[in-house]
């Protein structure tokens, strides 16, 4: 075991630290980003579903009651036929199920996160040798490679914007 009872913050471990971390608040973004996406986009369907399912049975009842003409059948079948493909959307696309798994990474990536302040800050302090430092950071490493195996693909354009943010949760730095 070194001797060494602290390791300086400018170092390439702190550094190294520092690039994890603002890794893990960038695509922790992205994931909440695509998963209020996907929320919305499965809150949007589920309402044209209501919707045009409505229209279409107000419709049937209102032909039933006066035998509506050629345009008002083929109006109901059109809506009927839209509402069906509404609803085959909605469930195919897993909209909700899509939303939560991304919210949940979102989270765990948080986790990480604070994880790697509390890592710098004790590296900081003087709180860690050099040795416990690199096996602290190998652990955090290691749970990096599992959470980002674990976790849904994150199109890039979610990365992207979530990379272009300045804000990355930034909770000891400032």
């Amino acid at each position: 075991m070194n001797n060494h009872s602290s390791v300086e913050p400018n170092d390439a471990l702190g550094q190294k630290a520092e690039t994890y971390r603002l890794q893990c608040a960038r695509v922790g973004r992205g994931h909440y980003a695509i998963g209020e996406d996907l929320s919305r986009g499965h809150l949007a369907l589920g309402i044209a579903v209501v919707v045009l399912t409505s229209l279409v049975a107000t419709s049937i009842f209102s032909g039933f009651a006066n035998s509506g003409s050629g345009s008002t059948r083929l109006i109901t079948g059109s809506v009927a036929a839209a509402s069906t493909i509404f609803a085959a959307l909605q469930t195919f696309l897993a909209m909700d199920e899509r939303a939560n798994s991304h919210k949940t990474a979102a989270a765990s990536y948080g986790v990480v996160r604070r994880e790697l302040e509390m890592f710098e800050l004790k590296l900081t302090t003087g709180d860690l040798d050099n040795e416990s430092a690199i096996d602290a950071l190998d652990v955090i490493v290691k749970r990096l490679g599992d959470l980002a195996t674990a976790s849904p693909h994150l199109p890039a354009r979610y990365f992207v914007a979530a990379n272009a943010s300045q804000d990355y949760g930034n909770a000891i730095k400032g």
